[in-house]
C-alpha cells in the first residue's frame, strides 16, 4: 500500500481502525467534522479494515474447529436454527480459547441531545438497539435464553463436543421432531393413495 496515493480520510480511517483493534472493549469513539459526509466516509473505511481484520484472525486460528465465518449466508443461518432447536452449547475450554471476533459498530449523533441530561438515556437506548438488531442474539434469545441459567456460573466441561442434543423423555430432540415429520409423511401418502 503506498501511502502518497492514498486520501488522508482513508489514512486516518486505517489508524483508527488499527487502534481500535488493539484497544480492550468496549471503546467508544468520536468524530467531529463540519461535514457528514466525510464522518460516513470514514466510518465505513473503519468498519472494512476491523472485518479484514476480523477475518484475518479467524483464518490463522489453528483450533480443532474453525469459528463461524464474519459473512452471513443462508446455509450458516440454517444451521444456526437447527443448533439452537435442538442442541444446547457446552462451555469448553477450546471455545474458550476461540478468537472468533466480532465488532458491532453503533452510530450515535449526541447533537439530538444537546442542551439535555438524558445523553446518557439516548446513548444506552441506542446500545441496546443494536445489539437487538443482531440476528443470531436475537435467535439465541428466543431458543437457547434462560435467566435462571444466565445467573448461574458456567461449568466448563472436558468434553470433545461443543454442542450436547436437547433431551425429551429420554430421546434427543431432533430424533423426535424427525419421526413426526416422517409419521404424518406416512399419513399423507397414505391418504393420497387411498383418494385415488
Amino acid at each position: 500500500m503506498i501511502i502518497k496515493d492514498l486520501p488522508s480520510d482513508h489514512i486516518y480511517a486505517y489508524a483508527l481502525s488499527k487502534t481500535l483493534i488493539k484497544v480492550s472493549s468496549p471503546a467508544t469513539v468520536g468524530l467531529y467534522s463540519s461535514c457528514q459526509n466525510r464522518i460516513n466516509m470514514i466510518l465505513r473505511y473503519i468498519e472494512v479494515h476491523m472485518e479484514q481484520e476480523a477475518e484475518r484472525r479467524e483464518q490463522s486460528y489453528q483450533g480443532r474447529s474453525k469459528p463461524r465465518s464474519v459473512k452471513a449466508s443462508i446455509t450458516g443461518l440454517l444451521a444456526l436454527i437447527c443448533r439452537l432447536l435442538f442442541y444446547r452449547p457446552v462451555w469448553t475450554e477450546e471455545n474458550q480459547r476461540r478468537q472468533n471476533v466480532r465488532f458491532i459498530y453503533v452510530r450515535f449523533s449526541a447533537w439530538h441531545f444537546a442542551g439535555s441530561d438524558l445523553l446518557w438515556a439516548g446513548l444506552v437506548m441506542r446500545l441496546c438497539l443494536a445489539l437487538q438488531e443482531s440476528l443470531e442474539l436475537g435467535l439465541y434469545r428466543v431458543a437457547q435464553h434462560d435467566e435462571e441459567d444466565e445467573v448461574r456460573k458456567k461449568v466448563i466441561e472436558n468434553t470433545s463436543s461443543e454442542w450436547r442434543s436437547k433431551k425429551f423423555c429420554c430421546f434427543p430432540l431432533w430424533s423426535l421432531v424427525l419421526a413426526v415429520l416422517l409419521a404424518a409423511l406416512t399419513v399423507l401418502v397414505f391418504l393420497v393413495r387411498i383418494r385415488r
